[in-house]
Order: structure tokens, then sequence, then C-alpha cells
């Protein structure tokens, strides 16, 4: 049985989890609250509670899963918490035991606005953009050396079941959406998203250490 287990339990990370027990998997979550905790327990899912830049929980979570998903999202806007020194944490726990496949989902916001052109993996990225200091925490070269094959997916604006930020600005009666309406908008359907973390799970080994 494959285990998996989770960092940030939102949007992604629910859904994520959601899909991997529908398979069989077992899973452990890291949450913030005791109130979440006890909700995702009466679920069968083995939960640790504590903040993932704090490194107290190492003693909690045995550093052993074939998957890792880093989902986390910035709590009270700490984003330098949440996202650099919480990376800096995971790394250190990952470091301590047997992890097979690490997934962080980062964002395309790491990317400069180019006046509509067409950006891909090979794109130059902002040097100071948070993201992009906490992508490198996993991309450091003493990681890239370690037996733990990493992911960095760089996901576009989410959208999916509950959240359809246009169709709601729509249904309550805004008739005029603000902006330009020449602009591509880079957005990624919430299953999608899942299906991509799944399928680098499922990579074949010689696939590793890739940005996408």
């Amino acid at each position: 049985m494959p285990t998996l287990v989770i960092f940030g339990f939102g949007y992604i990370g629910s859904a994520v989890a959601e899909k991997a027990v529908a398979l069989g998997w077992k899973v452990r979550v890291l949450v913030r609250s005791e109130a979440k905790a006890a909700e995702l327990r009466e679920q069968g899912i083995d939960v640790v509670v504590g903040d993932i830049a704090d490194r107290t929980w190492h003693e909690r979570l045995e550093p052993k899963a074939n998957y890792v998903l880093n989902a986390v999202s910035a709590s009270g806007g700490d984003y330098e918490r949440t996202y650099v020194e919480g990376n800096r944490s995971l790394m250190a726990w990952a470091s301590q035991g047997q992890i097979d496949t690490l997934v962080y989902t980062s964002s395309t916001g790491v990317y400069p606005h180019a006046d509509g052109a067409w950006l891909d993996e090979a794109s130059a990225v902002k040097e100071d953009d948070i993201f992009v200091r906490a992508e490198n925490v996993i991309l450091a070269p003493a990681v890239s050396l370690s037996p733990v094959r990493y992911f960095i997916l760089r996901l576009g604006g989410v959208y999916g079941p509950r959240r359809h930020y246009l169709l709601d600005t729509l249904r309550q009666g805004q008739v005029e959406i603000p902006g330009r309406g020449d602009f591509y908008i880079n957005f990624i359907h919430r299953d999608d998203a899942v299906r991509a973390i799944l399928a680098a799970f499922a990579a074949p080994a010689e696939i590793r250490n890739q940005v996408y």
C-alpha cells in the first residue's frame, strides 16, 4: 500500500487526498488546527498538527513515504515563513528518512508579465519572487544529489468546484468584468492539477528533478 504525506490540506491537497484514499493509499496529513485534525481523523486519515515551518512536528511524523505533496498556502499572509522556511523545514525532515518522490506546487506567478508572450519552463523567472526563493530550496545542489526525487509544478490560477470567480461575478449581477479582453488568462482546473500531481508520482524512475 503506497503511503502519501500531504502538507497543506486546502483546495488541492484535499482533492489529492480524496483520490489517494480511493486508490487505497495510506494518507497522512500535516494541518495547522486541532479542529481540522479531528474532522480528518473521522475520515480515517492520519493527522499531525503543526506548522510546516516549525520543526517540532518532525519527531511526530515519520519521514518515510512513497510520495510527499507540499501544497501549503500562506497563513495570515506570511509568505516567507510558509513557503521558504516551510520548504527548508520539509527538506530537513525528508533528508532524515526515506522519501521516494516529492511534489511541490509552485505558481506561474514566478514569471514576469511578458505582454502576452507565450511562456514555458525555459522562460526567465523573477529571481526575487517568493515562489522562486521557495523553489530554490528544493533546487539546491545538495538536494539534487539526494535520493529524494522531486517535481516542481508551476500551477496557473486554480478553478473548479466551488471556485468559479468569473462565473460567480456574473451570477452576482456584475455585467462587466474588469480588465482587457485580449489577454490570455492562464488557469488550470483543480482536477487537472490533481492528475498532474499523480502523474509526477507515477513517472518512471529515470524521470526526476524536473520543473513543469
